[in-house]
């Protein structure tokens, strides 16, 4: 399957497991459903971070989207081994997604996307966002973990909440070790039985993929 499809989103910076998941496949999953290292970072007792962790969450500010992806992945390599030095449990991703996304953003209304409470800052960026995808930018060459299934900015997964709790077993065979899909086209196949599913979370869902950065990769960019 080639990547042709995809349009690059941007970087995630996420936990690398997540201990509590309820389940050893879910505790390997690696997709977009995990917790996100970001600007808006609080400590474990919910308050904002200070010292060295609250100057690079302004860091991140500076590259963030809407959605908290970053869009270039030379920076992203940079603030994840900022990261990295504070607190190594987290790993660095690249996601695509279906190239229908940029088309259905120029047509769904912007209360649909963000709400019914968003304001002109979150509007502006919002065309920012709608702009660059016009574009359709490629993912950074990194290897492929797999292919995910979530909305765009919600990051709820069907893949980590109902596939890897067993609730689609005939889909069991095709998870990988990364907790993903192996191919597009199963997740494309998957998307479409989730739609029925009389369970299903409501919303607009999307296949990603999924690559992780390499040792390779990170050393390959200079700090400034």
């Amino acid at each position: 399957m080639t990547t042709e499809r995809f349009v690059f989103l941007g970087c995630l910076i996420v936990r690398w497991l997540d201990p509590l998941a309820e389940t050893s496949e879910m505790r390997r999953y690696r997709g977009v459903d995990r917790l996100t290292f970001s600007s808006a970072h609080l400590t474990p007792d919910a308050n904002p971070p200070a010292g060295r962790l609250a100057a690079l969450c302004k860091k991140f500010l500076q590259y963030e989207d809407l959605f908290e992806y970053i869009s270039d992945p030379q920076a992203a390599v940079i603030l994840y081994r900022e990261l990295n030095e504070y607190d190594p449990s987290y790993e660095l991703i690249a996601c695509g997604v279906e190239d229908r996304l940029v088309d259905e953003l120029q047509w769904r209304g912007e209360n649909e996307v963000l709400g019914s409470r968003s304001d002109d800052d979150e509007r502006a960026r919002l065309e920012g966002l709608k702009l660059r995808l016009l574009g359709r930018p490629s993912a950074p060459r990194w290897p492929v973990l797999g292919y995910d299934v979530s909305e765009l900015g919600h990051f709820y997964s069907p893949v980590f909440h109902e596939v890897l709790r067993g609730n689609f077993p005939e889909y069991d065979r095709y998870v990988n070790s990364a907790g993903l899909f192996s191919s597009a086209s199963i997740a494309t196949n998957f998307l479409a039985r989730y739609g029925t599913y009389s369970h299903r979370e409501l919303g607009h869902y999307y296949v990603y993929e999924v690559r992780a950065a390499s040792a390779e990769d990170l050393l390959a960019v200079r700090s400034t």
